[in-house]
């Protein structure tokens, strides 16, 4: 899910709202999700300050259908919010910028490099 404003509280109100409408709809397909691998990542330009931690409420049945009221919900449990993700093999961090996903490959490279370096040695004695 992806909400865009310039005002971060408008923003995560969008997304409180869209997310709650996403759990009741996979409540009612009898879909499951695992809030434990449900993450939040706050995108946003590096020259801009952030308004603190993003807080999206994941809510219990008896929220999502008997409650019309979101004034009166008791839910305390908040999705985590992370630094970087990693998304088929992509490293993307708060900025959108490379510089993890390549730190993440030099290590993996340098690695192998050194793998590849200690298997040539080997190869030649045999």
């Amino acid at each position: 899910m992806v909400s865009i404003h310039k005002n971060q509280a408008d923003a995560q109100q969008n997304l409180q709202n869209d997310f709650k409408k996403f759990q009741r709809y996979a409540h009612d397909k009898e879909l499951t999700i695992d809030f434990e691998k449900t993450e939040i990542l706050h995108i946003s330009s590096p020259n801009l300050s952030r308004d603190g931690k993003v807080k999206i409420i994941t809510h219990s049945y008896e929220c999502l259908h008997q409650l019309s009221d979101s004034l009166n919900c008791s839910c305390k449990n908040y999705l985590r919010q992370v630094k970087t993700f990693k998304y088929l093999g992509l490293v993307i961090d708060e900025t959108l910028s490379w510089r993890t996903h390549t730190d993440n490959l030099y290590k993996k490279l340098s690695l192998c490099s050194m793998r590849m370096h200690n298997l040539n040695g080997i190869c030649l004695k045999v």
